[in-house]
């Protein structure tokens, strides 16, 4: 997950964590939460399985956005790996009021 794109300071965010659900036919897949912060915009899960579950699955993300005073949000994104390995999360993901 990358959102090198969004600018952190302006909007308040202390940080972003994601849960990912992955699911096929056969099996659920779990994945490491992954916490992006203004230092470390990028982060991927150290999780063999994922890597062949993503290959042929979507996957659902559900973003916290953090921000230093105004309330948590919850975000949700639809994501196919298949066609783009790494989730970009951009300013135009975010709702404008998520500020603090």
């Amino acid at each position: 997950m990358n959102a090198s794109a969004i600018d952190f300071d302006a909007r308040s965010i202390e940080r972003i964590t994601a849960n990912v659900t992955v699911a096929d036919e056969d099996e659920a897949v779990p994945v490491p939460r992954l916490t992006l912060v203004p230092r470390r915009r990028a982060d991927e899960p150290q999780c063999g399985s994922l890597e062949r579950a993503v290959s042929r699955v979507s996957a659902i993300l559900v973003f916290r956005v953090v921000c230093r005073s105004a309330a948590d949000r919850l975000l949700t994104m639809e994501h196919e790996f298949i066609d783009n390995p790494i989730a970009l999360l951009t300013d135009g993901d975010i709702p404008e009021d998520v500020r603090a």
